[in-house]
């Protein structure tokens, strides 16, 4: 989807794009404590 949508009307379409943007960041965060952990793990 295309960041037009913010500025369409519909509070439905923006809370979709939104939720999806929530999910994405909270997908990065995970990896990188997995990451950081795994990093502390093998020092």
């Amino acid at each position: 989807m295309n960041e037009t949508a913010w500025e369409t009307k519909d509070p439905s379409l923006q809370e979709m794009i939104g939720n999806k943007r929530k999910k994405k960041r909270q997908a990065i965060n995970a990896v990188g404590r997995e990451n950081s952990n795994q990093v502390g793990h093998e020092l």
